[in-house]
């Protein structure tokens, strides 16, 4: 919309003026008496008027209300200044016949002309014009019905001046209370406050003055806003523009009351259009027009203001303050804005939800902030998110605003909590770092500093140390004034150990952190096992629970953390040392699946030697007992408990087994697996005379369940398996379900393993092994007594060879495990061995094969994985390991088998060195291992 059409009026056209009407008027009265002083007074007048002749211009001064001569009855219209109680006056030149000075106040609507320049002037209005400026003091609440025409702007260089209180203009102007001069380029606001088409514009000073274009000049000198299908809002240097949008503004979609309040200054703009967003609603689109040192500030609802400038984006709580009364309407204007600046890569939307997204130009996502989190935004700032976080600002914004909208903490907090962490995947603890603190009784500024000092104050500036010093610190406990050094000193010790650590360093922290500890007490290494366990045994389980697989994956950790830093095993010894009866108990019932063996081992031979009567007071209801002698069955360590209480060994037995076949979905290598944990144990009550009272309540439970179950024979043959074990039974239906089940199976060695004259084994380490058993195991097997030739060498294989009995024996060494099932599967190699920790064993043996080799495991505690890898490998040969797998002890008895086998031996029982039984080598031939084999020719044999 152009505002201020400017009417031009040829000379042709040209029109008396006001000065050439009063002129005619005075001319044409022939009674024009001298006074006594210079110029002239007309007779009979006096009272009403005084006009003055100079020479060169007429002076008429309007006195009181009187009778006027009939040539000049139209100057009744004026105002007297016995009324006005001011001169009132007009001064014409009479060579041009123009005014070019006057005073009047006007006493009805009128059109007037100075200089062939129409202008008009409601009723009341005072019209004051002096040096080339017409100003126009109309009364509150006037309306002015039409706009200036200025024919002549030489006569009128600063245009028209309008000012009053509620004054009415054309093209949807409204001056609330100020002054406005509307001259060729349109309406120029100079002070006070006028509604623009629902804008209100504020001026306070010169430097806020602002133009009102209407488009004919495209470069105006001061401050403008120029109104199209775009809203254009420029500033100059040095000036300002204040602007408020108010009910029925269109281009900002203003329907109530709002607080929707803009601020441009020194050079800086705003460009506003109309876009679509992601629910094809029309809502404003503004683009910031940045310049060197300008800024635009927007104020919108309760979002706070909103402060760009050329390469910075902030955000303030306090609103823009322009001197006006309170706003009823808070609520948000939906809007979308960006900028030019090259150095802004931001786009800020708010919704009609009162959200606001804050991400990079172009990202329909970004970070977003619901309503009460966006009153908790001031202080936001691009610049410092940029220069801390580069191109990954917006990342570091969408975990801040994620916290911000699920807590109370506000955006200063949060992006200075932010600051502590290495990197943003470490954010959440330090905020965590942060509320534990505060918990134990600081303040947000003392918590703050608290950190700061802490991460300052670090001997290490790793990042591990420092992402750990976090973790530790969000569940640290007893922090207080007086031991901040020592907690300090703990946390610094802990964290320093824990780092570059092969495991997972940040899990263990957080571990460890689960424990709340008291950080003040910890000095070294003995200190920090003594909290821990005194943590595990005093341990509450809450909501986020540290389970028994979580202490003993602690418990391991700790012990590869320190075999890797010092080659000593302090923290692990003294963990366990003090632990109490019960949390050893919990361990082992519900822990042992992930304790190395070697933990399990330390454990259980620290269990009191009354553990039973111990087992009574910790666990009265007997809840884990069945999982705890089954976990000691299952590492071949429930001899010591059958010795000081078979009954009690047999009754939670029978209850493990029990609590298995009550299962809706029961599997039935579940069933084998359970059943093969405890043959040896089963066995020991069948051949020891001590145990027959024992002996005959398990011969009648393993033929009730036998008998249960009778669906399928894959049910039964391992409750047949058992019963075939008892030699001689004490009940008579024993020998009579054997008499009906195959026998029991023998396991001879296959011929076809040497039929080429070679017997070939492949062994799978893993690189990340505390030692380099591939190393060590290739120098082993050069030296004596080995004494095997290396044939070819890479980076990741080693193939040595050697001849016995004319037969060749091959070993291959790897660390390449990508062809695993390859080698299962084929018939290149006889014997495949993984040589790692077990936790790596079902990288080894997964997928199954139907092939018959000898599968090696020679990891701790592979025993216990037995039942799952004979499941896979039916037709395979399985030696594993009940205690601590030991490397020299598989480069022995892997090689011995070999060199056996090349000498023909076909009885395991010559396979098997003596070391093998006294580090707890289980053969394929031992009864633990037939189970399976068993149930598989039982099935084979109703085929």
């Amino acid at each position: 919309m152009i505002v201020g059409n400017v009417n031009f009026i040829s000379p042709q056209e040209k029109t008396e003026t006001f000065g050439e009407k009063i002129l005619r008027g005075i001319y044409s009265i022939n009674d024009l008496k001298f006074s006594k002083t210079d110029g002239i007074r007309l007779k009979d007048y006096s009272k009403t008027l005084e006009i003055y002749d100079t020479g060169s211009s007429m002076w008429i001064y309007f006195l009181s209300n009187g009778k006027l001569p009939p040539e000049l009855n139209y100057l009744w219209d004026i105002t007297p200044q016995s009324e006005t109680n001011r001169l009132t006056y007009i001064k014409i030149n009479e060579i041009n016949k123009r005014i070019y000075e006057a005073d009047i106040t006007i006493r009805k609507d009128e059109r007037y002309i100075f200089g062939n320049n129409y202008f008009y002037a409601p009723k009341g209005s005072r019209i004051i014009f002096k040096n080339e400026t017409l100003q126009i003091i109309a009364p509150e609440n006037s309306t002015f019905s039409e706009l200036p025409s200025l024919i002549d702007p030489k006569v009128l260089t600063t245009g028209v001046e309008i000012k009053g209180k509620n004054i009415l203009l054309p093209n949807g102007l409204k001056i609330i209370d100020g002054r406005v001069n509307y001259g060729l380029e349109g309406y120029k606001v100079l002070e006070g406050q006028v509604d623009y088409q629902n804008m209100l514009l504020i001026v306070r000073n010169p430097s806020e003055q602002v133009l009102i274009s209407n488009g004919l000049n495209k470069n105006p000198e001061g401050n403008y806003i120029l109104q199209g299908e775009k809203l254009r809002i420029q500033s100059v240097k040095g000036g300002v523009v204040n602007i408020k949008f108010l009910p029925g503004e269109k281009m900002m979609n203003i329907e109530q009351e709002s607080n929707l309040l803009m601020q441009i200054k020194n050079g800086d703009g705003l460009e506003i259009t109309k876009v679509k967003n992601s629910l094809f609603q029309e809502i404003p689109s503004i683009t910031h027009l940045s310049s060197q040192k300008g800024s635009s500030l927007i104020t919108n609802g309760n979002t706070g203001t909103l402060v760009y400038t050329k390469d910075d984006v902030q955000l303030l709580k306090e609103d823009l303050e322009f001197g006006l009364p309170d706003n009823i309407g808070r609520n948000e204007i939906p809007l979308i804005i960006k900028s030019n600046s090259k150095e802004i890569d931001l786009e800020l939307e708010i919704d009609e939800k009162e959200k606001m997204r804050i991400g990079k130009e172009g990202d329909k996502y970004g970070a977003t902030f619901n309503k009460d989190s966006i009153e908790r935004l001031d202080g936001f700032s691009y610049l410092d998110l940029k220069k801390n976080y580069g191109e990954d600002w917006d990342e570091a914004l969408l975990e801040i605003s994620w916290k911000m909208r699920n807590g109370q903490l506000s955006y200063k907090t949060l992006r200075k909590l932010y600051s502590f962490a290495p990197d943003s995947s470490f954010y959440e603890s330090s905020v965590s770092a942060f509320e534990n603190i505060k918990k134990n009784g600081f303040s947000d500024k003392e918590s703050l500093d608290f950190i700061s000092k802490m991460q300052e104050n670090s001997p290490s500036r790793d990042e591990t140390v420092l992402m750990n010093n976090l973790i530790l610190l969000s569940t640290a406990k007893n922090l207080n004034g007086k031991n901040l050094k020592m907690a300090y000193s703990g946390i610094f010790f802990t964290s320093e150990f824990l780092s570059n650590s092969k495991n997972n360093g940040e899990i263990l922290s957080r571990t460890i952190s689960d424990l709340n500890l008291d950080f003040s007490e910890i000095k070294d290494k003995t200190s920090l096992a003594k909290s821990i366990a005194n943590s595990l045994n005093n341990y509450e389980c809450t909501s986020a629970c540290l389970n028994e697989g979580t202490s003993a994956y602690l418990i391991n950790s700790l012990h590869d953390l320190e075999t890797e830093k010092t080659g000593t095993d302090t923290i692990r010894e003294t963990i366990i040392q003090n632990l109490d009866t019960k949390k050893k108990y919990e361990l082992i019932s519900r822990g042992t699946r992930q304790l190395y063996t070697s933990s399990f081992l330390k454990i259980a031979n620290s269990l009191p030697g009354n553990i039973v009567q111990e087992i009574e007071k910790v666990d009265p209801s007997g809840k884990d007992s069945p999982s705890f002698v089954l976990n000691l069955a299952s590492r071949d360590y429930a001899n010591p408990l059958i010795k000081e209480s078979p009954s009690f060994f047999l009754e939670n037995a029978k209850k493990s087994i029990e609590n298995l076949e009550k299962e809706k979905k029961i599997l039935n290598f579940d069933r084998i697996k359970i059943t093969s944990y405890l043959t040896s144990e089963f066995k020991e009550y069948f051949d020891n005379p001590s145990y027959d009272k024992e002996k005959k309540e398990l011969e009648n439970f393993l033929i009730d369940q036998y008998n249960q179950n009778d669906r399928l024979d894959e049910e039964k043959a391992p409750y047949g398996y058992l019963l075939k074990l008892d030699e001689n039974p004490i009940n008579p239906l024993v020998k009579q379900i054997a008499s009906e089940l195959p026998s029991l199976p023998t396991m001879s060695i296959p011929t076809d393993w040497i039929k080429d004259n070679t017997i070939s084994m492949k062994e799978y380490f893993y690189v990340d092994e505390g030692t380099d058993w591939f190393g060590q195991t290739t120098k082993t097997l050069q030296s004596s007594p080995y004494n095997m030739k290396i044939q070819s060498k890479d980076a990741d294989t080693v193939e040595l060879t050697k001849q016995i009995n004319g037969k060749i024996m091959r070993i291959v060494l790897t660390t390449d495990n990508s062809d695993v099932d390859k080698t299962i599967s084929g018939n290149e190699f006889d014997i495949i061995a993984h040589r790692s920790h077990s936790y790596y064993l079902e990288d080894t043996f997964n997928t199954g094969s139907s092939a018959g080799k000898l599968l090696y495991l020679g990891s701790c505690g592979s025993s216990c994985e037995v039942p799952r890898i004979q499941g896979k490998y039916p037709n395979s040969y399985i030696i594993s390991d009940k205690d601590t797998g030991e490397g020299t002890v598989n480069n022995y008895v892997s090689y011995y088998l070999m060199e056996k086998i090349a000498e023909g031996k076909t009885n395991w029982n010559d396979l098997k060195p003596s070391i093998a039984e006294a580090s707890g080598i289980i053969f394929p031939d031992e009864e633990d291992q037939l189970l399976s084999r068993f149930v598989l020719e039982v099935m084979n044999s109703k085929k």
